[in-house]
């Protein structure tokens, strides 16, 4: 079995602008997990995986709480990303 082929619609973005963003205290310790998740799988990036895991990290948050509720549990959706980053290629 060959590695899946990526949509077309895949691609990367730009880089962030500059700057400094208001966040709520409740954002800021979503990104935060994301950056401990991006940080223990070895990257020097948060994508849009850290920072789901990020966010279901947050048991109190009503988006953590559906995610959870429809099985995206924290060591379920951990394992599945990092099988699934295994097909990223290379940046």
């Amino acid at each position: 079995m060959g590695s899946p082929t990526l949509p077309k619609i895949v691609c990367h973005g730009r880089s962030a602008t500059p700057g400094f963003l208001l966040l709520t205290p409740a954002a800021g310790e979503v990104l935060h997990a994301s950056n401990q998740e991006s940080v223990q799988r070895g990257l020097d990036h948060i994508g849009t995986e850290h920072i789901l895991l990020g966010l279901i990290r947050d048991r109190e948050s009503v988006a953590a709480r559906i995610l959870v509720t429809h099985g995206a549990g924290l060591d379920r959706t951990g394992r599945i990303t990092d099988e699934l980053i295994q097909w990223y290629p290379a940046r």
